[in-house]
């Protein structure tokens, strides 16, 4: 895909954390683990071209009586209670990150290691670009060109996930 031209867009550059809250089933069973799983898709651009992109990510964690804190996130989660809205922050190696291309990797971090059946927690997904790369924000502007990203979950059934707001975006020439 060709560039835009130079379009002034919404969009993420850098790192940039896309929080998430989960909620277990009431009914999750003590002593078992979990995968959640997100897709990120939307479009990643620099200054001559922009690629379509989809990157999975992932977390495992366990069903316990109680919740137990990811003490090597708490600096994200931190930023999240202060602020009201993420703060670009480097994940601790706590998240599964798969392949993805070059120009942008996404991960998967929970406030948590442990989650109690019933009780809502808090996740990020982590967008890292490379320099002079960036993704448009959820929302492209009428008539513009581009694509917005979107995050898609997969939990275990009975879980839901509630999308709580992102960050603000920037203007970006793309």
């Amino acid at each position: 895909i060709v560039s835009t031209g130079g379009e002034v867009i919404q969009g993420y550059e850098g790192t940039v954390n896309l929080p998430f809250k989960i909620t277990p089933a009431a009914t999750a069973a003590a002593g078992s683990s979990v995968k959640l799983e997100a897709k990120v898709t939307g479009l990643v651009c620099d200054d001559s071209s922009c690629l379509r992109v989809s990157l999975p990510t992932s977390a495992d964690l366990t069903l316990g009586n109680t919740a137990t804190l990811n003490a090597a996130a708490a600096g994200i989660f931190s930023d999240l209670a202060g602020s009201g809205a993420a703060a670009p922050q480097d994940p601790e190696p706590t998240a599964s990150t798969q392949p993805a291309p070059a120009s942008v990797t996404a991960s998967l971090t929970a406030e948590v290691t442990s989650v109690a059946p019933g009780k809502a927690f808090q996740a990020v997904v982590t967008l890292a670009h490379q320099p002079h790369f960036h993704m448009y924000g959820k929302e492209v502007k009428p008539g513009g060109t581009g694509l917005p990203t979107k995050v898609a979950w997969k939990l275990p059934e009975g879980w839901t996930v509630e999308e709580l707001p992102w960050p603000a975006t920037k203007e970006i020439v793309s």
